[in-house]
């Protein structure tokens, strides 16, 4: 029996209050930041054969 190994990363976002207060101090009517309704974002990065390719 061979185990195979993959080789992936997950990357993840979370705004940081910097970025809230500057997204926060538009006045266009849209939505407020509110982090009880907000998830951070998960990305899943595939193996590369080649650090060109990311």
């Amino acid at each position: 029996m061979t185990t195979e190994f993959v080789n992936r990363t997950a990357s993840v976002v979370r705004p940081k209050q910097p970025y809230v207060d500057w997204a926060d101090s538009f006045d266009d009517g849209g939505p407020k930041y509110d982090p009880d309704h907000h998830q951070a974002k998960v990305f899943r990065i595939d193996e590369a054969a080649d650090t060109r390719d990311i």
